[in-house]
């Protein structure tokens, strides 16, 4: 990724596996993107292609066991998040780099008030006093837009619904004004209209703040309409990434093209048994994913991929410019994807 200012995160030949009783398997292989400060990077896939396991393995909450970080860099503004002790890590946690989960209910604590898990992210990292610190909740949460917040910061998580779980987890992401928003599926577990209202706000607060944000999803609608750049993984890696109009515009790798063609599209429908045909005939990506465990010698989308050669099965593509400095795919025949 070409970014005309210094990156504020640059990630370069991640590994990250997970011991089984069948060996190690590599969930994230030799993944490299940078982030420039204030800008929006998007990572989609499949489940189980990598991306959650990414975004913990920058913020090193990697369970061990089973899982380890084998090799590669994670640089935030030139320091190497890998070569740091727990402790100094502690304070790159919710202060430089924050992350949003996917469900909120699971993330927050269900014995404390939201406004205690807030205050105790605040009183970690910075140097203010219990009330302050309670003033800022109380201001934060009027912030995402908490109805009655001086009431709801004695609430508990199970009083709340789960958009306003989902704000909160927001207000204690962005209590100390990091760098860095991780947002994985953001608003998986929630109703469309609120993950609208989610995705607006953490739009807008990205204006209000300058930060960056990696936003992680499997959505394509929410990647074209939030993101800037996008990186697309496959079976732990990733095989296409570049600006967001070029990647969606014109994909030059068959896994992407693949993503693109089946997201459904309004037409004009004539009646009910008209709108069952249309949608029988939506496209799909035939085949499953590749054991990790076992994967092909060759190309990882090549039990897949409608243009797959035989030099496809011999040796795995590597990540090469595609017609632009900025756009990459691994891919042989990437000038045939789409024609």
């Amino acid at each position: 990724m070409a970014l005309s200012t210094p990156p504020l995160l640059r990630v370069r030949d991640l590994v990250t596996s997970f011991r089984t009783e069948h060996g190690a398997v590599r969930a994230v292989d030799g993944v490299s993107f940078d982030i420039g400060p204030g800008q929006t990077v998007g990572v989609v896939g499949e489940s189980g292609c990598g991306k959650s396991v990414t975004a913990l393995s920058l913020l090193r909450l990697i369970p061990s066991p089973p899982g380890t970080i084998e090799s590669g860099s994670i640089e935030l503004r030139g320091m190497d998040l890998l070569r740091l002790t727990e402790r100094e890590m502690r304070d790159v946690r919710g202060n430089e780099i924050s992350m949003v989960f996917q469900e909120p209910m699971t993330s927050l604590n269900p014995v404390y008030t939201v406004g205690a898990q807030i205050v105790e992210a605040i009183l970690l990292h910075q140097k203010v006093s219990r009330r302050e610190a309670y003033d800022r909740t109380r201001e934060l949460l009027r912030h995402v837009g908490i109805s009655s917040p001086d009431t709801n910061v004695d609430a508990y998580p199970h009083q709340l619904s789960g958009g306003m779980r989902q704000r909160v987890m927001i207000a204690m992401a962005l209590a100390c004004r990091p760098a860095l928003l991780i947002a994985d599926e953001p608003t998986t577990a929630l109703d469309v209209t609120i993950q609208a209202q989610i995705l607006e706000l953490i739009h807008q607060l990205q204006g209000e703040l300058g930060m960056s944000i990696l936003l992680i999803t499997h959505d394509l609608g929410v990647i074209a309409e939030y993101t800037e750049h996008v990186i697309v993984m496959y079976a732990g890696r990733i095989v296409e990434s570049g600006p967001v109009r070029q990647v969606l515009g014109r994909p030059r790798h068959p896994y992407t093209h693949g993503l693109m063609a089946s997201v459904p599209r309004l037409a004009a429908r004539k009646g009910p048994r008209d709108k069952q045909a249309r949608l029988a005939r939506l496209p799909t990506i035939e085949g499953m994913v590749p054991d990790l465990r076992h994967l092909p010698s060759g190309c990882r989308f090549a039990d897949r991929c409608k243009l797959v050669i035989d030099a496809c099965r011999e040796k795995e593509p590597e990540l090469l410019p595609v017609g632009s400095e900025e756009q990459f795919a691994r891919c042989i025949r990437w000038q045939e994807v789409g024609a």
